[in-house]
């Protein structure tokens, strides 16, 4: 394996031997690794050890030999300083120090004259423990890494098999508005708005009681009574043996404002409508314009939809991977990097058309004041020609009264 062929290459390795019979070891060592230092006894070999351990450049192997002056005393020494370091121990049948060096944890037993073939493969044991070791850290750090971040985003709450609250993290104490201390013990019903239908509770429970993951549109309700809309995932947790499920986990990204808009504008597409009726049949151009806005809006609301469905995919996929969080998995790791940066560039997205549609709303706006000021140039109209008309009558009355004057004078005249 060449990872494993790099790792014994990479090893830092201490060889403690007597000088008149370290050479041979020593050279076949310095071709297995590219950083081996030796020592002839035990005063410069804890001395090598302490100096490196101190720089924050440790040992990876110790190898000595038994038969050293106060072998074991410096492998007590090295103990203290570095619990994990491996260490490989040389014996010719010394019963005491086989015996004291058994407390010490010691990696590995070879005897004299020491077998080249038998301690390469117990440097390529230690080599291959301690590359996978790094390997579990690694991703176990990138692990606690994305569970931070969903952390962050998101609401999460654990029960047992009875519903009964067993955690919460505190952005759902700040969304529900309890404490901690008021929500673990309760049934997790506390939050449940009571016009939810009742089948959608009982669709829940036998879904995830048959060990599958449950998702839904979810409406809480909160500890003043205001109501909070949630994306809700809700899946089992199962034993070691992955038999029996020992509890529940629900994770949540809050979708209130999104709820709140969309009814807000409902409101005002009605109102308008209602409003400018008469009007708009009268403007044909006016109206399409009307229609093609609510069409963009339509689009973006569903692109939105998309991708709130593409996040719970993701987050399904991130609570697999922590159900199984023990067995390594890199391809695995690499899909939630992948999913993660989706997510970023798909916020990204979210936000670029949340500003589209403020501009569109704007541009509805805009039509509105067009609208109220042709219907007030047309009231202005109605008056003017209804002064006109006044003015009009006026004129025929006075022009008729002439008229009468003139035949009077003829007649009398």
């Amino acid at each position: 394996m060449l990872e494993i062929d790099k790792s014994i290459k990479n090893l830092k390795i201490l060889y403690v031997e007597k000088e008149k019979e370290k050479g041979k070891i020593e050279d076949v060592l310095k071709k297995l690794s590219d950083f081996v230092d030796s020592a002839t006894n035990k005063e410069n070999g804890f001395q090598n050890f302490q100096e490196n351990f101190n720089k924050k450049t440790p040992y990876n192997l110790i190898i000595t030999d038994a038969s050293i002056p106060n072998c074991i005393e410096m492998l007590k020494q090295i103990r203290q300083l570095d619990k994990d370091v491996s260490i490989i121990l040389s014996i010719n049948n010394e019963e005491n120090s086989f015996l004291q060096s058994i407390e010490l944890g010691i990696s590995s037993y070879i005897t004299k004259p020491i077998n080249i073939t038998k301690l390469f493969e117990d440097i390529k044991k230690i080599a291959q423990n301690i590359y996978f070791k790094n390997q579990f850290n690694k991703k176990q750090k990138e692990l606690e890494t994305y569970i931070n971040i969903i952390e962050r985003v998101a609401v999460i709450s654990k029960t047992d098999l009875k519903g009964i609250i067993t955690y919460v993290d505190d952005a759902f104490c700040e969304v529900s508005g309890y404490t901690r201390d008021e929500l673990i013990g309760q049934n997790h019903n506390i939050v449940r708005h009571p016009e939810n239908p009742k089948e959608v509770y009982k669709n829940l429970w036998e879904t995830i009681q048959k060990g599958e993951i449950w998702e839904a549109r979810v409406r809480n309700i909160d500890k003043e009574g205001n109501p909070w809309y949630a994306k809700s995932t809700i899946f089992p947790i199962f034993d070691e043996k992955n038999e029996k499920i020992i509890e529940y986990i629900a994770i949540r990204f809050i979708i209130t404002d999104e709820y709140e808009e969309k009814r807000e504008l409902a409101s005002r597409l009605i109102k308008n409508t209602i409003t400018h009726k008469t009007t708009v049949k009268d403007n044909e151009t006016l109206k399409n314009q009307l229609i093609s806005q609510n069409e963009i809006i339509n689009a973006l609301k569903e692109k939105i939809e998309k991708l709130s469905i593409q996040k719970n995919k993701l987050l399904s996929q991130i609570n697999e991977y922590e159900e199984n969080n023990i067995h390594i998995n890199d391809n695995r790791i690499d899909i939630l990097k992948k999913k993660s940066e989706e997510i970023a560039l798909k916020n990204k997205t979210i936000e670029k058309q949340k500003d589209e549609k403020n501009k569109l709303l704007g541009k509805i706006e805009e039509l509105e004041h067009m609208l109220e000021v042709k219907e007030n140039a047309i009231v202005n109209c109605q008056e003017n020609i209804t002064k006109y008309k006044i003015e009009l009558g006026k004129l025929k009355r006075n022009k008729n009264e002439d008229e009468v004057q003139e035949d009077k004078k003829g007649f009398f005249g």
